[in-house]
């Protein structure tokens, strides 16, 4: 559920991590609430963007793809390097394998995405009838 409405959950999941890393004991030095506000902001910017008219593209694409999308990217690096240390490290035991729990929602995105996928596949050129121009009157036309 989290995963679906991340912007819900980030600071309170943040806070989380956080209070663990500070009940163990473990040194890791990051701003939780600071990251969790920016992950927030650059989601909602994301989800804006693409909900923009197709006629800012030219815009909107590269500053999705070169700063949001990498901004987002290192944000959730942040996160999990501070959930890893909460964890017991990078290679701790307890997250080292999938449940049958993971594969079931694994499974379930997988068919989420068929229509998507199938939705371009069969995706043909825009086929636009526009109306006829004007005849031109500088030609008598």
């Amino acid at each position: 559920m989290r995963g679906v409405f991340t912007i819900f959950f980030a600071h309170s999941l943040y806070r989380e991590v956080e209070s663990t890393i500070d009940s163990q004991g473990v040194e890791h030095t990051w701003n939780s609430s600071f990251l969790a506000t920016c992950h927030v902001v650059a989601q909602i910017a994301s989800n804006v963007m693409l909900r923009l008219p197709d006629s800012t593209d030219k815009v909107v694409i590269p500053l999705e793809l070169f700063v949001l999308l990498p901004l987002i990217d290192f944000l959730l690096y942040r996160a999990q390097c501070a959930t890893n240390a909460a964890g017991g490290g990078p290679v701790s035991s307890t997250n080292s394998h999938f449940s049958w729990a993971s594969y079931v929602w694994m499974a379930i995105g997988a068919m989420a995405m068929v229509p998507t996928l199938i939705s371009y596949a069969r995706r043909r050129p825009c086929n636009i009838d526009f109306p006829p121009a004007p005849p031109d009157r500088r030609r008598g036309g």
